[in-house]
């Protein structure tokens, strides 16, 4: 994997009253989070997901996203961490070319995580691209996608009630660099007959 150095690796920093995403719904619907392992599941929160994978499993990992996704991805992305980036392809891609935009962007946070040992899921901010997507195709419902969608980083003195103040500004610039690896279009099958066996060997070992 290209290293990533040029990228900030750390979130912004949040006031003392400010919860995280993650804490938002702690004592939610979906109840806790399991906060171990390396790399955390992004929808530990929306699918209640706490599978976790070390940082050499980053095919696993990504792979575990795109079964989470039925390999039916958003167009648009953002990082957990970082504004920096906006990885983006026509709303009318073919499948390869939105699986290599969402694999660039697992790729780019992995980055974050394996360069800054300080970040865990407590870190993660919600990706809202995602959260439309994810109800667009019925894959959450309105509740969690109004959940998911009031998360604001605004200290709450500023905050107006009954209105979503979500938006996450990005900063330029919003072409992400080239990730240089050897990810190669995988069809659904594939993806989802390989993390059937990451869970059988998974269960075997316990």
């Amino acid at each position: 994997m290209k290293s990533v150095s040029t990228i900030a690796t750390t979130a912004p920093s949040r006031g003392p009253d400010h919860p995280t995403w993650v804490q938002q719904f702690a004592h939610g619907p979906q109840g806790s989070h399991n906060q171990g392992g390396d790399l955390w599941c992004e929808f530990c929160v929306v699918a209640d997901c706490g599978a976790t994978f070390h940082l050499n499993e980053e095919n696993a990992w990504i792979t575990h996203h795109l079964t989470h996704l039925n390999h039916t991805l958003p167009s648009t992305l953002v990082c957990w961490f970082c504004d920096d980036y906006e990885f983006s392809v026509n709303e009318r891609a073919p499948p390869d070319d939105r699986q290599r935009n969402f694999v660039d962007r697992m790729r780019h946070i992995h980055g974050h995580i394996q360069e800054d040992e300080s970040l865990t899921v407590e870190s993660m901010r919600p990706d809202f691209y995602m959260a439309d997507h994810m109800f667009d195709n019925r894959l959450i419902d309105e509740d969690m996608w109004r959940a998911y969608k009031s998360y604001t980083e605004l200290p709450r003195h500023y905050q107006i009630p009954g209105t979503y103040q979500n938006q996450r500004p990005l900063g330029a610039p919003l072409t992400p660099p080239q990730q240089n690896d050897n990810w190669a279009y995988r069809p659904p099958h594939e993806l989802a007959n390989e993390e059937r066996q990451r869970r059988r060997a998974q269960r075997s070992r316990r």
